[in-house]
């Protein structure tokens, strides 16, 4: 396989990277949305409601502790990652954030002295910076999505003991 051939390959894989990305956003924002909507209803329910005892109080706090580690996940898996050196230290040229505080004529130079196999290490490097970043926010997620667990488990015990409570049937 030639050069050009392995630059394709390589921008499809960072395409492909790039829509995984997307697709992480857009989950980190709905879990986002979802525990700011558990933490006003368990607020809300908590200081609305009679009769909370001891046992009660733990749980909700146990929750909110729950949300707030959740969100704080959320916000680490919707961080720009902008690590931009590989394990060896290597930088990428091209797509670096780096880039944008050179001096104008640091681009053409760059650009002028790129040829394909230039472009395709730094192809290749881009690659790995874009695993290695997605790996971390997919960790976040995952720990965000247990959290997330917990949380439903935590506001069910609170809504049914709530509901207990009003219709007096331990009463």
């Amino acid at each position: 396989m030639d050069t050009k051939q392995k630059n394709d390959k390589l921008q499809s894989v960072l395409q492909r990277y790039d829509t995984y990305y997307n697709a992480l956003g857009i989950k980190g924002n709905t879990y986002l949305t979802i525990n700011v909507a558990f933490l006003g209803g368990l607020m809300t329910g908590y200081f609305t409601s009679d009769k909370v005892g001891q046992e009660l109080s733990l749980v909700v706090l146990a929750t909110l502790g729950c949300n707030f580690a959740t969100i704080i996940n959320i916000l680490i898996a919707l961080q720009p990652f902008v690590d931009r050196k590989d394990e060896s230290g290597k930088k990428d040229s091209i797509f670096s954030v780096v880039i944008g505080g050179k001096h104008p004529d640091y681009n053409g130079e760059l650009w002028n002295d790129m040829d394909d196999e230039k472009w395709n290490q730094d192809l290749k490097t881009q690659a790995a910076l874009y695993s290695r970043g997605m790996r971390r926010k997919f960790d976040a997620l995952s720990r965000a999505t247990w959290l997330l667990g917990v949380q439903v488990l935590g506001v069910v015990i609170f809504a049914v003991a709530i509901l207990i409570n009003k219709s007096g049937i331990l009463n």
